[in-house]
């Protein structure tokens, strides 16, 4: 899996980052996933680095549709 590097700025969660990287928190465990040495606290320190996974469009596309339609 590709991924790119992310370095936080003040006040940053995983919770905010994953919603600014994949418009989504439910992301979270993907980053801390990526993220093993990094503790999880509730605020980064500014410049905290992070792996960030590029995940492929498909994984994150939702639907409104029901699934009988």
């Amino acid at each position: 899996m590709s991924s790119f590097n992310y370095t936080t700025i003040y006040g940053e969660t995983w919770g905010s980052v994953a919603y600014k990287m994949y418009n989504d928190v439910s992301y979270i465990t993907t980053l801390i996933q990526a993220n093993p040495l990094v503790p999880i606290d509730t605020i980064f320190p500014v410049g905290t680095i992070l792996i960030v996974p590029i995940i492929d469009d498909t994984e994150t596309t939702t639907t409104t549709t029901p699934p009988w339609k």
